[in-house]
């Protein structure tokens, strides 16, 4: 999805959503910030009407992913190198808010504090595995109202940039395939609360 980013000063591989205000667009699917090349994932589809259905799909789907695992799991680490369930249900939403404030602009921030923290998680120490704890993390109710509210300032925009839905897009259904298969490594009765069955 994104290639050719420069590490940001802090040391981390930032996502897309690091960019910067002033960037300019050069080609279809390329973002130019300076010597820093950001590319995006080309895809055929160029109704903005098609994209923002297919947007609303991913959005369903990731919610839906969500919806599977028990409230008092959704602080557990399957995988003990990545990031603890919790950062994935603010990452989607902070991550689309802060392409659009960083790309497109005019979106006030409402909460700096979170948008950081659901960009980049809690790092660990050196190269040791993550070693956050379940209280190191907002409450469940804090971050539903941070989406919620994050999801009504990208509505009412009513954005018809297609490299924007397209990055959108495919950044979500990235991450639900994440979720799928961190979501195949928790234990089986005592953590998920609805089974999909196709």
């Amino acid at each position: 999805l994104i290639a050719d980013i420069a590490k940001l000063d802090q040391g981390h591989a930032p996502h897309y959503s690091t960019l910067r205000p002033g960037a300019v667009r050069l080609a279809p699917s390329n973002w130019y910030l300076g010597s820093d090349v950001v590319l995006a994932t080309h895809n055929p589809v160029s109704n903005t009407g098609e994209l923002l259905r297919r947007f609303a799909d991913a959005r369903a789907e990731s919610d839906r992913l969500f919806g599977m695992v028990r409230r008092d799991s959704l602080y557990e680490r399957p995988i003990p190198d990545r990031h603890r369930i919790v950062f994935y249900l603010g990452h989607l939403e902070a991550f689309e808010g802060n392409l659009l404030r960083e790309t497109a602009g005019g979106m006030p921030s409402f909460h700096p504090e979170f948008d950081r923290l659901f960009a980049f998680g809690i790092d660990p120490v050196g190269t040791a595995l993550p070693s956050d704890r379940p209280s190191d993390w907002p409450s469940l109710e804090e971050i539903h109202r941070y989406n919620d509210r994050l999801r009504e300032q990208i509505d009412v925009r009513a954005i018809t940039d297609t490299v924007l839905l397209n990055v959108a897009i495919e950044h979500r259904l990235m991450h639900c395939e994440t979720l799928a298969y961190m979501l195949y490594r928790l234990p089986f009765r005592s953590t998920v609360s609805v089974i999909a069955r196709t």
